[in-house]
């Protein structure tokens, strides 16, 4: 199984470095969350504007939550990395769902919090990405398996 799941992260990693100016930035994810939630696909669709990527007829939102650390521009070197280093690394959690266009499938954002609000100003304009501000508190103690967060917006009214 974990050689079948290598082989296909190479063959993705070397398919989207195969097309032209992508990917734009470079960046890791630490600590990684994410928890499916089945929904009903009429109900999602009316919210989404592609079609849909089902799983055995069935539609799943995420929600993702993660560090996104070091992130750095592909190509363009030290300078252009020093200039991303105020939105290099900040706590995420996006609601996410998976849809497909024609025969490419891929992700759909229906919401993202940020605790960097310079991203916040700036991706919606350069990305499109429903972007919003919020305080996120993350803990993960590998050792006991604890998991909790909590995201708040700037009145601290709890998003999630």
């Amino acid at each position: 199984m974990l050689a079948t799941q290598g082989r296909l992260s190479e063959a993705g990693r070397l398919r989207l470095l195969s097309m032209r100016g992508e990917p734009l930035f470079i960046a890791d994810w630490d600590r990684a969350l994410m928890i499916h939630f089945e929904v009903d696909p009429e109900e999602l669709q009316r919210a989404v504007p592609f079609e849909l990527d089902l799983w055995e007829d069935r539609a799943y939102v995420s929600l993702v939550a993660f560090t996104m650390s070091g992130m750095r521009p592909r190509l363009g070197g030290r300078l252009l990395g020093w200039i991303l280093r105020p939105i290099a690394t900040h706590d995420f959690l996006n609601v996410r769902t998976y849809v497909r266009c024609g025969d490419e499938t891929g992700i759909y954002f229906l919401a993202e919090w940020l605790a960097n609000r310079l991203s916040v100003a700036l991706g919606p304009r350069a990305f499109g990405l429903p972007y919003r501000y919020g305080k996120l508190n993350y803990r993960h103690e590998s050792p006991s398996g604890l998991l909790e967060g909590r995201v708040t917006d700037p009145a601290g009214s709890a998003l999630a």
